[in-house]
């Protein structure tokens, strides 16, 4: 039973994807959020995962869900990963990930204990622990800022999945390099 957590923004014109809101006018960049979100939603479904949960940025006061609370990115991927594992963390800013990718990273969690998926520009998509416990070694890797071949050796050999790499979308560079003008399929 694998547990997905989404992070995610609220889809308000001029709260969500602000720099794609630049180019592309605030609307538009929260229809985006909004698709891009229900996206990942139907292919983590599709993908097989047992349980869902949306940790939101900015949520209006009035509608109830989960909030992310703490500023900084690794205190909230602490309150995300806590729980019964395995889970799989990721972001909803990426409009190409599909369900085999997902499901990939979910099959890779019985097997490994810990799961990252790199984004072609640094960093990982997605980040998954068979179990909660495993937390502060992860963190430890991650603040030394490696690369996916430094995090094999920093969590040992045979422990690290690497998933496919993949792009997120951030400004209006990334939203044409993925086609997304023609409007997002899946």
């Amino acid at each position: 039973m694998t547990r997905l957590v989404l992070f995610t923004r609220f889809a308000r014109a001029g709260l969500a994807k602000t720099r794609l809101a630049k180019d592309l006018g605030d609307v538009r960049a929260a229809q985006l959020q909004r698709q891009m979100t229900q996206r990942i939603q139907r292919q983590a479904w599709w993908a097989g995962f047992s349980a869902l949960d949306l940790l939101w940025a900015d949520l209006p006061a009035h509608m109830r869900g989960r909030r992310q609370v703490l500023a900084d990115l690794g205190g909230r991927m602490a309150k995300g990963l806590q729980g019964p594992g395995p889970i799989l963390l990721m972001g909803t800013d990426l409009p190409l990930v599909d369900k085999q990718d997902l499901q990939v990273l979910r099959l890779a969690l019985q097997s490994h204990p810990y799961v990252m998926a790199p984004a072609t520009d640094g960093g990982f998509w997605a980040i998954g622990l068979r179990s909660a416990g495993l937390f502060p070694r992860l963190t430890n890797a991650l603040q030394a800022h490696l690369d996916g071949a430094g995090m094999v050796q920093a969590l040992g050999p045979n422990r690290l999945f690497l998933g496919p790499t993949r792009d997120d979308c951030d400004d209006v560079n990334d939203y044409l390099r993925l086609g997304l003008a023609g409007g997002l399929r899946g």
